[in-house]
Order: C-alpha cells, then sequence, then structure tokens
C-alpha cells in the first residue's frame, strides 16, 4: 500500500514571507569548514617552519663565513635549508592573508546574493540582473518604501562592501574604507589580522541587518494597513475611470476564493 503523502497547503503570499525570512535568517557563511581546514594547516605548517628555522640558527651559531674560512658542505646545506624554511614562514603568511581576503569577499556575495533573492521574490517585476550596484539595490529599495540606512547593522554591511571592493584592486587601504568604520583609522594595508578581526567584529551586525531588511521587505510588500490601502486607492483614481475601476474590482474578487 503506497503510503500518502503529505504536502504543506499555504498561499503563496505566506510562502514567499516564509521564503524571505528564511534566505534573511540564513546568512551562513559555507567557507568556514574549508577556510578552518586550510588556516589550521597553513599556521601548522608556518610554526614547524619556524621551529626549524630557529634550530638551524642554533647550529649556526657562532659561524663566521670569510674567504679564508669557506663553509664546510654541511654548513652549506644548513643556510640552504635556512632559505627553504623562511621562504616557508613568508609564503605561509601571504596563504593565510589571501585565505582571509577569499572569506570576506565570499562574506560580501552571500550577502548581496541574498538581498537579490529577497528582493526578487517580494518585487517580481525587478530583474535581479539589474542589482548589479549597490546605489540601485537602495533606490529600489527607497521605491518600495524602504530606507535601508535605518536597518540596525546596516553601517557594517556597507563597510563590507567597500572593503570587499578595495581587496579587489589594491592591498593599501582607500580613503573609502577608512571612513566607513572607525576601526580603519590607524591601518595603513590590509593584513591576515585586521581582516580577520574586521570579519569577526562585523558579522554578527550584518546578520542583524539582514533580519531588519527581509522584515522590512516582508512589510513593503505584503503588509496593507487602512493607511497603506488608501494611498493605493488614491493613486489608481487618478488613474481609472468608473468602467475599469468596476472591471479592476471583479478581477480581484476572481482572484480570491472566498470573494468570488
Amino acid at each position: 500500500m503506497r503510503r500518502k503523502r503529505h504536502r504543506l497547503k499555504i498561499d503563496k503570499q505566506s510562502r514567499n514571507r516564509m521564503e524571505i525570512l528564511s534566505i534573511a535568517n540564513n546568512i551562513s557563511d559555507r567557507l568556514a569548514k574549508a577556510y578552518e581546514v586550510a588556516r589550521d594547516t597553513i599556521q601548522s605548517e608556518h610554526q614547524e617552519a619556524q621551529l626549524a628555522l630557529k634550530a638551524i640558527e642554533e647550529q649556526l651559531k657562532g659561524v663566521e663565513l670569510t674567504e679564508d674560512n669557506p663553509p664546510s658542505t654541511e654548513e652549506w646545506t644548513l643556510y640552504d635549508d635556512w632559505s627553504v624554511k623562511a621562504w616557508a614562514i613568508h609564503s605561509s603568511e601571504d596563504d593565510l592573508f589571501v585565505l582571509e581576503e577569499v572569506r570576506v569577499v565570499f562574506l560580501f556575495r552571500t550577502v548581496e546574493i541574498a538581498i537579490k533573492e529577497m528582493m526578487h521574490i517580494a518585487f517580481p517585476n525587478i530583474n535581479p540582473k539589474d542589482l548589479y550596484r549597490w546605489d540601485i539595490v537602495k533606490s529600489h529599495l527607497k521605491a518600495n518604501g524602504i530606507t535601508v540606512g535605518n536597518i540596525p547593522g546596516f553601517q557594517e554591511t556597507d563597510s563590507l562592501r567597500i572593503v570587499n571592493n578595495n581587496i579587489k584592486h589594491s592591498s593599501e587601504l582607500s580613503e573609502e574604507t577608512k571612513r566607513s568604520l572607525p576601526y580603519w583609522n590607524s591601518e595603513l594595508e590590509f593584513t591576515y589580522n585586521n581582516l580577520l578581526n574586521f570579519r569577526e567584529r562585523v558579522e554578527s551586525k550584518i546578520r542583524q541587518f539582514m533580519i531588519g531588511l527581509g522584515e522590512a521587505i516582508i512589510d513593503a510588500a505584503f503588509e496593507f494597513d487602512d493607511s497603506k490601502l488608501d494611498t493605493i486607492a488614491s493613486e489608481l483614481s487618478e488613474r481609472l475611470n468608473s468602467e475599469h475601476a468596476g472591471k479592476l474590482i471583479e478581477k480581484l474578487r476572481s482572484k480570491y476564493d472566498d470573494l468570488a
């Protein structure tokens, strides 16, 4: 006997609300596990190279090289090993920096995609491909009554955007980056440590912003109090004559089973 499949019956508006809230509440750093594995591996190699370098320097302590006292074969080997370990330390530090750059860029990309998806669900007439600039995103939201600058966490989210753009062009901090948050005031260029500290500082605020934005989008798209309905009615009355208004009313009624 086939088991009956249970399906959740839900209207489109409620489903859209749920999808938007789900997106807003699940800004997860999917790179976190891969990042931690890579970071731990690099840091382990860095530490091993430092210990090896220190051991080689101990072995070479007191060795003086002159024309009359050239290095022995063993000493040449130690100098060669020293160069290899010194390069390994430098290389691992660069790798950690690049790793943190990637994570910051990925975090903003995740936020960017989530915002576009929430807007597309709530305002289907907006083409997500048109939302390729932050000012365009803000303009569309403002046109729907949402001022993103008033949502808690906006400053940190905007700073992430600015740092993301800066990273793609230079390791030196731009003036825009320095102005975005007081955190950057004393910094001249990006490093592994200041990018790590920045990301950890802003992540919770960015999640707060995304939840606030999701709620604002839901309110703008799906909540209709008397004031908003009066505004819509007034705007339509300026454009529709009585005949067209009557037809619109009938078409609206036909869309709802409990009103038909």
